[in-house]
């Protein structure tokens, strides 16, 4: 398996996923790691982050086109 490297440093197999959906949605590492499986719809390709959770302090969803 090939595995994602950060400056020089292998991550472990978890961590790729993770560090995709930040670079994709801009998550900040607060709200990621937030989430929970009841925030997240698959079918409806969505994340939802609280407010409380929110940089902004606002509750927002972040959407996969």
């Amino acid at each position: 398996m090939n595995s994602l490297h950060l400056g020089g440093v292998a991550l472990a197999d978890y961590s790729e996923p993770l560090m995709i959906l930040v670079m994709n949605t801009g998550l900040g590492l607060i709200e990621l790691l937030s989430v929970e499986c009841t925030d997240v719809s698959f079918d409806e390709r969505f994340l939802k982050v609280k407010a409380s959770n929110a940089k902004s302090k606002l509750s927002h969803h972040v959407v996969k086109q």
